[in-house]
């Protein structure tokens, strides 16, 4: 006599399998996607970095970076979506005949901080490809606790950023 099927406790021996390897694994699924957020994050910021610069650079006119919730004033607050903008007055504000050239939402669940020589609320880049006495460190942490890629983009004085991993994050 041939049965097919499973008994009851072979059912019941690869369900607690499948169950402890799930739970094994689940948490370290977490940590990657926050990691992978955080580089995103990361990688989508230092793209922005090198726009603004590069189209000062070609341009030949100041080019600013800057945190907005109206799209009109520059805040200190990076949490809100970044505006790349031709500041051709030099007064850190999106003017109505300054043309907003790029605006990238703000990530979710990540967080944003910027400490500049000088405190500044925004990031300028000079024709030259400089910034105006700006270097500056913008850091970019996970909001979670299983995430360990905290990153930041160190701005030289010349202008050029790099990307660094934190040990020691500040945000």
């Amino acid at each position: 006599m041939h049965r097919k099927g499973f008994t009851l406790i072979e059912l019941l021996a690869v369900l607690a399998i499948v169950g402890i390897v799930a739970g094994i694994g689940y948490p370290q699924l977490l940590q990657f996607i926050q990691n992978q957020k955080a580089i995103s994050a990361t990688n989508q910021l230092l793209g922005i970095i090198n726009f603004t610069r590069n189209y000062a650079v070609s341009s030949g006119e100041p080019t600013t970076l800057c945190p907005s919730s109206n799209g009109k004033t520059c805040l200190n607050d990076w949490k809100h979506p970044l505006y790349v903008f031709v500041d051709s007055n030099n007064n850190q504000v999106i003017d109505s005949d300054e043309t907003i050239l790029r605006k990238l939402q703000s990530a979710t669940e990540i967080e944003i901080t910027w400490q500049s020589w000088g405190g500044n609320k925004y990031l300028q880049y000079q024709p030259s490809g400089f910034t105006y006495k700006q270097n500056g460190t913008f850091y970019i942490c996970s909001i979670h606790q299983a995430s360990t890629a905290n990153n930041s983009i160190v701005i030289n004085r010349g202008g050029r950023p790099r990307v660094s991993s934190n040990k020691e994050p500040k945000c």
